[in-house]
This record gives C-alpha cells, structure tokens and sequence, in this order.
C-alpha cells in the first residue's frame, strides 16, 4: 500500500535494506555486495549497490540488472504522484535526491504508519518494474 499521508521527517530516518524486484530475472548483488538506502537527519543519503538497471537492448522493454549503482547527495519529501482509490485521488508520498540517475521515476514510500519501505519506479508505473528497500528496525 502507498503512503498517502505526508510521513515525519523523523519517521523516515534510517537504513533502508533492498528486498525484492520485478524487474527482471537477473541474479541481484553478484559477489555478496550489500544494497542499502540510508537517509540522515541532516538531510544527506546514501545510495549503496542498487541494482542498476538498463534496457536488453536499443528499442528494447525488456530491461537487465548490469551491476550496480551508489550515490550520495540530499534528499527530501516529496510527493511522487497519486493514488486512485476510485472515490478520491490521493497524493503518494516519497523522496526528491540530488545527485541521482532520474531513470528512476519514483521513490516513494509503502504502509501508512512507520516503519515505511521504499519503493523504487523504473519507467511506466503500469508496467510494474519495482525495486523494493525493506526498512532495518
């Protein structure tokens, strides 16, 4: 479930695990390599190991996880879009970050109460391409 009630800043502090894709049938984090998000209080994150993905060729849907990708920079509460319930639209709620591939449509968060999970969009959010980060207690 998305989150569609603006979380606390304080909330969302922590080390975020990855624990699933959708993407493709790839091995994720050859050679025992650990992916994490980590947001901080001061603002800062940091990116660790992400599967990068890429499309299988030029023209291609079909995407493959090549390796992977780490970044650090700022980030920030966001909204990341809408949720459609059928009587209301909702806004879904996620994270901006500075200094990241914008592949990546949309970071937003899962559950409506803490802790959250991150949900990471590849391309079309119809297509159901997810990257899922399970939050550490």
């Amino acid at each position: 479930m998305y989150t569609t009630h603006k979380p606390d800043f304080e909330d969302l502090i922590g080390t975020y695990r990855f624990g699933e894709q959708t993407v493709s049938q790839d091995t994720v984090n050859k050679a025992g390599k650990e992916s994490y998000i980590e947001l901080r209080k001061n603002g800062t994150y940091t990116i660790c190991d992400m599967p990068d993905v890429f499309p299988e060729h030029v023209n291609s849907s079909k995407k493959r996880i090549k390796g992977n990708v780490s970044a650090k920079g700022k980030w920030n509460i966001e909204s990341v879009g809408n949720v459609d319930n059928g009587s209301n639209v909702e806004t879904h709620w996620g994270i901006g970050l500075t200094n990241f591939n914008k592949q990546y449509t949309s970071i937003g968060f899962l559950g409506n109460k803490p802790p959250y999970d991150i949900i990471i969009t590849l391309g079309d959010p119809d297509a159901g391409e997810v990257l899922i980060f399970i939050r550490e207690e």
